[in-house]
């Protein structure tokens, strides 16, 4: 029997639950159907929709018919998704580099600074 129990343990730690699945972006159902064009540094921030986070790497930004999504320079964590974003705006453009803080809506605590790194277009082929 004692050698049957480290065996039997080891079988049902493997069938345990590992945690909370981490969510699904949704960038590829939003990629879905367009062609990337080359890299900019800069996508103006007048006449778009607000910046957006798809996931803990990634920002979005819709322009008319072009999704610009930004690959951040790290991680940024978007917590439980109570955060909106908070940018600073330097000549009517969002840049490489420039940084946005999020805030936590219910209690307005800022949370990290997360840095933006180029701008990839997306359109319509």
């Amino acid at each position: 029997m004692r050698a049957i129990m480290p065996f039997l343990l080891l079988t049902l730690a493997s069938c345990a639950p590992h945690g909370p699945a981490a969510p699904q972006s949704p960038l590829p159902a939003m990629l879905a159907g367009l062609s990337a064009g080359t890299p900019r540094d800069c996508v103006p921030s007048r006449g778009s929709e607000p910046i957006r986070l798809t996931d803990d790497h990634t920002a979005v930004l819709r322009d008319g018919r072009t999704l610009w999504v930004n690959h951040l320079r790290a991680p940024c964590d978007a917590g439980d998704g109570f955060r909106t974003i908070v940018m600073e705006v330097h000549g009517g453009q969002y840049c490489r580099n420039d940084h946005f803080t999020l805030v936590d809506t219910t209690t307005a605590i800022p949370g990290p600074a997360c840095f933006l790194g180029e701008w990839i277009p997306y359109t319509r082929s």
